[in-house]
């Protein structure tokens, strides 16, 4: 089978995905978009690659400016026309689209129409729930309206693909109020890549290069944006520091405008024990995240349980324990209580966050433990092998139906 795979970001677990598929004997090019400014997996050709696997990026004219509107539109739409090209020029049997922008789906979609490859939505974020959400902050009128557009856009493009891979069973709920069959929904919840994001020890060279050898660290790693309220950890760093607990750090390795705003924090309030970080290199993520103490992920209520912290995955992987601001009905909160790897708290609770900060803190027999199960977890859900299976029956069944609407044989 030739399959194209399309992940916008380049994340750890798709290209993870599209690397296994290849080993099964599967053409596979993997396509992803080089200046998403997100933190990216292996989107590298390695010696253990096989020569039936390719990495593909897409690129644009335009420089994208993530978090100027107007013109992030314009980018969207021109990567949805040179994603669409892309899939006609490679004619491949089936396309798997994931995290692709929103603003994408429509331009991207005028291209299929013209394409033989059977089209599955792989669906990671509910989008046009969250911009309603952020927008209705300010004005509910404007919320509704573009939140109604990209709704329109995502019924679209749900109701011509032939199959739609969503990651909890809330999504395939959301879709079905839209119109689209829950027949052609299939859930299968994220991963990290248990294999390449291991444990190491918490003394590394990487910490000892960021200066921090012998610290304590409480670690955010990932995008600070619009779903995010870092304030919470510039207050985390004002108490160590009252507390005159020299000895422990924050650090946030982020990009994004939250992240900018929390620079400016630190500034204005000297946190000298709020250290701020840019991306890391793939290759140096265990590393990163091993020297950490604690983990922590935090998303504001608006997101609700439409917009899962892939960080989650990445935190049970290398076994460190870990602290949620989250809605406890968001599926990376019913993750960590299922694995029993930290504690988790309503996104408002600033208090619930900074008390259980402070008993993980406290007790580092309790530290290990939520780690080692966080860590086995991960080995025993985390099965690429099963993944690439699942997937694989999905492309089938899409095959199937693409051909019964009438499509040339895939």
């Amino acid at each position: 089978m030739k399959i194209l795979v399309h992940d916008f970001s380049g994340h750890p677990g798709q290209i993870q995905l599209s690397r296994a598929l290849a080993k099964r004997g599967h053409q596979v090019m993997h396509a992803y978009f080089p200046d998403a400014k997100t933190a990216t997996g292996q989107v590298q050709l390695t010696r253990e690659d096989p020569p039936n696997f390719t990495i593909e990026s897409v690129v644009i004219s335009r420089p994208y400016e993530k978090y100027k509107y107007v013109r992030r539109v314009l980018a969207e739409r021109e990567f949805g026309r040179r994603l669409g090209e892309l899939v006609l020029a490679e004619d491949p049997d089936v396309f798997l689209t994931s995290n692709t922008p929103p603003d994408s789906l429509l331009p991207l979609l005028r291209q299929l129409k013209k394409a033989r490859a059977t089209p599955i939505w792989w669906l990671q974020d509910i989008y046009s729930l969250g911009v309603e959400a952020v927008l209705s902050r300010k004005s509910p009128a404007l919320g509704r309206m573009i939140g109604g557009f990209y709704r329109r856009a995502e019924l679209k493009f749900g109701t011509e693909s032939k199959a739609v891979v969503c990651i909890s069973d809330s999504f395939v709920a959301h879709m079905a109020k839209l119109g689209i069959s829950p027949t052609k929904c299939h859930v299968i919840p994220n991963w990290g890549p248990v294999n390449e994001i291991v444990p190491a020890p918490r003394e590394n060279r990487w910490k000892a290069e960021q200066g921090l050898s012998g610290k304590t660290i409480v670690l955010y790693a990932g995008t600070l944006g619009l779903k995010h309220n870092p304030e919470i950890l510039a207050k985390a760093a004002q108490l160590l520091q009252e507390s005159g607990k020299r000895d422990t750090v924050i650090m946030v390795v982020a990009g994004g405008p939250a992240a900018d705003n929390l620079r400016v924090l630190k500034s204005e309030q000297r946190l000298d024990q709020l250290v701020i970080l840019p991306w890391q290199p793939y290759n140096r993520l265990s590393e990163m995240l091993s020297s950490a103490d604690i983990v922590v992920v935090q998303l504001e209520a608006e997101a609700g349980e439409f917009s899962v912290p892939g960080k989650v995955l990445s935190y049970l992987c290398v076994g460190r324990p870990i602290l949620g601001a989250i809605a406890k009905k968001n599926l990376a909160a019913l993750t960590i209580e299922e694995a029993r790897a930290g504690i988790v708290v309503e996104p408002d609770d600033h208090q619930g966050f900074l008390a259980g900060l402070d008993r993980l803190l406290s007790d580092a027999e309790f530290r290990e433990q939520l780690g080692r199960n966080g860590r086995n977890y991960a080995e025993r859900t985390f099965d690429i092998g099963h993944i690439a299976s699942r997937f694989e029956a999905v492309f089938v069944e899409a095959i199937e139906r693409h051909r019964g609407a009438g499509h040339p044989a895939s």
